[in-house]
């Protein structure tokens, strides 16, 4: 950390089998204050095969977190390629976080659409990420499946519904991507209240009768909220 440009740089188009691996790149030793880069967290122009960057801490750079290239943000193309920097793999996206208690609920892909299989069985590494959208502290990961596709639960500590979460792909043999775009922990609502009725027998219901009213309380400023009346044989009978 500190460094005048980038953190780590991979330069040499020889080079294979890079791995760097659980570092605090741009934060002091303990992961408290940034002792940012002038460039990126990690730099990679080199095409060589297997450059791979997993289960770091990276935060607070001037540059990006994982530059493939070391020339800004790379497209997702929906291929690899052993002719360009870090062998081109694309970034993951993510469609969904979903935060119940310590369970975090992900889904998404890697490359430029759903259902790409040159991304398959890659290894997604989930990070809340800091303010620039670069992983900061590490939470664990999923894999592919033959299409690209992935989807599953980590089990996490100390994440809250106004956190962002990031991601990288590494493809075996190949190498690993620049960082996703951060995308926002939907926590659950509160449950329905009140969750039960009641309606005095024989009351006069034939010009409309207001039960109650339901109220539902979430943590995510802008959501909002589907009802619906589901299960016994009166069901059809009441709306909302």
């Amino acid at each position: 950390s500190g460094n005048a440009n980038a953190g780590i740089l991979v330069s040499n188009p020889s080079a294979t089998n890079t791995l760097i691996e659980g570092n605090v790149i741009g934060l002091n030793a303990a992961g408290t204050a940034t002792v940012g880069n002038g460039g990126a967290g990690v730099a990679i122009t080199s095409t060589g095969a297997n450059h791979r960057v997993l289960s770091n801490s990276i935060s607070g750079n001037t540059g990006l977190g994982i530059d493939l290239g070391d020339d800004g943000a790379t497209a997702n193309n929906g291929a690899t390629s052993s002719s360009v920097a870090g062998q081109g793999v694309d970034y993951p996206v993510l469609s969904q976080a979903n935060l119940v208690g310590t369970t975090l609920t992900l889904a998404g892909y890697v490359g430029s659409a759903p259902g790409q299989a040159t991304f398959a069985n890659a290894r997604v590494e989930f990070f809340l990420a800091d303010g620039s959208g670069s992983g900061k502290t590490y939470l664990g990961f999923l894999t592919t499946d033959a299409n690209g596709n992935y989807s599953g639960s980590l089990t996490v500590a100390g994440v809250v519904d106004t956190d962002q979460i990031t991601a990288t792909a590494t493809l075996s043999s190949v190498g690993t991507s620049e960082f996703a775009t951060a995308f926002n922990v939907n926590a659950t609502p509160t449950d329905i209240a009140p969750n039960i009725f009641t309606v005095a027998e024989n009351t006069d219901t034939t010009g409309g009768y207001t039960v109650g009213t339901l109220a539902t309380t979430d943590p995510d400023s802008g959501d909002t909220f589907t009802y619906s009346i589901t299960g016994g044989t009166d069901a059809a009978k009441f709306s909302i």
